[in-house]
This record gives structure tokens, C-alpha cells and sequence, in this order.
């Protein structure tokens, strides 16, 4: 063995650098930074300032000029349960950045499936106060809810296709 000294940090210096690098991540995950946001009317995705401190951000799309609201929250835990034959109901609960933990209960086409896991951050977008836009920024992936006339056409039309049919197949014997 060698009898040369080691020079060693003091423990303190240690700390010192160790708690330096946690400030440092800290404030790097606080900033304020840019997320595609996607507008509600046109679906297109435009990168705009959202700090991460504030749960409501108004926006204005660059390309069609709609304004609408954008609410972000960390995601708790989340449930959805079938709702009929054509629904999928969201349960959702949420941790704003500061106050307190709220819940979210939102409906889909059953179709459409929503992935959420906990931690992950998440955004609400409305127009005209109706949601239309499910954005999880950790995934990144966004998903559109279609307005519930479009369905309620749908069935209208399907219904009056079926009465048709049975009323020219009755009359045609």
C-alpha cells in the first residue's frame, strides 16, 4: 500500500454540491416552457407558453384565431366505466399546482379511449365551455371528443334509414 495521502472532500462540500443540483433541477422542471397546444376548432398544434404554475391559460390559435381555455393538472388517479352502448364515462382526479384536488367527470363516444396514468400532466381545452380537446402531455398524445349531436344525428339517421327500409319492404310484396 502506498503511504501518499488521499485527498478527500469535506462531507459538507458534498451536501453542499448535492443540495446545488436538486435547486438546480427544481427550477429547470418550474420554468415556464412551451407544449403544442391544440386548438379545439381547427386541430392544429401550435407551441405556446404555458407555466406550469397557473392552472388556466387562455389561448388564441395562430392559424384560425379561435380563443379558448386550456386547464393543466397532474393526474392522481383516473377511472372510466361503460355508460350505455355508445358512452365511455371519465372519472378523473386531478392536482392543480396549487389548491386543491379536484374531480373531473367527462363522457366519450365509447370508441374513444382515453389513457391516463397518475403523475402524468394533463390538458383540458374548451371552447364555448364545452371540453373538446384531451391533451396528455406525457404521452403526447391528444384526443378530440366529438360533440354528442354529431351522435344524437346518427341515431336519428339510422333510425329513419331502418323505417324506410321496412316500409318499401312491406310494400313491395
Amino acid at each position: 500500500m502506498s503511504d501518499k495521502p488521499v485527498a478527500r472532500e469535506p462531507e459538507d462540500a458534498k451536501t453542499a454540491r448535492t443540495d446545488e443540483v436538486r435547486q438546480e433541477s427544481s427550477r429547470v422542471s418550474e420554468r415556464d416552457s412551451q407544449y403544442p397546444i391544440v386548438c379545439p376548432k381547427c386541430h392544429v398544434q401550435a407551441f405556446q407558453e404555458m407555466p406550469l404554475r397557473l392552472a388556466s391559460h387562455a389561448y388564441t390559435c395562430p392559424r384560425c384565431n379561435t380563443a379558448f381555455a386550456t386547464h393543466v393538472f397532474h393526474i392522481r388517479a383516473s377511472r372510466s366505466r361503460s355508460s350505455g352502448i355508445y358512452q365511455r364515462r371519465y372519472t378523473v382526479h386531478l392536482k392543480p399546482a396549487a389548491g386543491k384536488e379536484q374531480e373531473l367527470t367527462f363522457s366519450t363516444p365509447k370508441r374513444l379511449r382515453i389513457a391516463f396514468n397518475a403523475k402524468d400532466l394533463v390538458g383540458f381545452t374548451y371552447l364555448n365551455n364545452k371540453l373538446t380537446v384531451v391533451q396528455n402531455f406525457t404521452l403526447r398524445k391528444y384526443w378530440v371528443i366529438q360533440q354528442e349531436s354529431f351522435y344524437v344525428w346518427l341515431l336519428i339517421f339510422a333510425a329513419a334509414a331502418i323505417l324506410i327500409v321496412f316500409y318499401y319492404g312491406s310494400h313491395a310484396q
